[in-house]
C-alpha cells in the first residue's frame, strides 16, 4: 500500500480522470453535429489528443506504482485552506469589482497565504501575471471578462 501514497500515482490517476471527462464532453458535442459524407468528423484532433493525454497519464500512474516515485511531503493544511477561500471570495467578487482588481488581489493574497512575504516582488508578480493573463484572454482570444464598473477596463 506504500505505492498508493506516491505523488505520481495520484497525479496520473487524476489527470487520466480529467482527460476522460474532457473526452466524454467532446464525444457528446461531436455527436450532435451533422457531417457530410467525406468530411472529417468534428473534434477528431481533440479526441486524439485526449486519447494520448489519457495514455500518458495512465503510464505515469503505472510507473509510479511499480517504480520509485516521490512520496507526499507533510502538508500544512491551513495555508491551502486559505488559498481555496481566497479563490472563492475572488470568484464571487468578480462581477462587482471586475477581473483586474479581483485577480490582482487574489494572486497577491494567495502568495501571502502560501508564505511569500516580500512585499514589492509580490505586488509586481501579482500585477504582471494578471496583466499578462488579461492581455492573452481579452486581446488575443477576444474573450470578454468582467470589467471594472464605471471604467470599462
Amino acid at each position: 500500500m506504500k505505492s498508493i501514497n506516491k505523488v505520481d500515482v495520484w497525479l496520473g490517476a487524476i489527470s487520466a480522470l480529467i482527460g476522460a471527462v474532457f473526452l466524454y464532453a467532446a464525444s457528446q458535442a461531436s455527436a450532435s453535429v451533422f457531417v457530410l459524407e467525406g468530411d472529417i468528423p468534428p473534434y477528431l484532433v481533440p479526441k486524439y489528443v485526449l486519447y494520448l493525454w489519457i495514455a500518458f497519464s495512465l503510464a505515469i500512474s503505472v510507473g509510479g506504482l511499480f517504480g520509485r516515485g516521490a512520496s507526499f511531503p507533510p502538508v500544512r493544511w491551513g495555508p491551502w485552506a486559505a488559498a481555496v477561500g481566497i479563490v472563492c471570495v475572488g470568484a464571487l467578487a468578480l462581477p462587482w469589482v471586475g477581473f483586474l482588481p479581483a485577480a490582482v488581489s487574489m494572486v497577491f493574497c494567495m502568495m501571502w497565504a502560501l508564505g511569500y512575504r516580500r512585499l514589492a516582488p509580490a505586488v509586481i508578480i501579482a500585477v504582471a501575471s494578471t496583466l499578462a493573463i488579461w492581455a492573452l484572454l481579452v486581446l488575443v482570444a477576444r474573450m470578454p471578462l468582467p470589467t471594472i464598473p464605471g471604467l470599462g477596463i
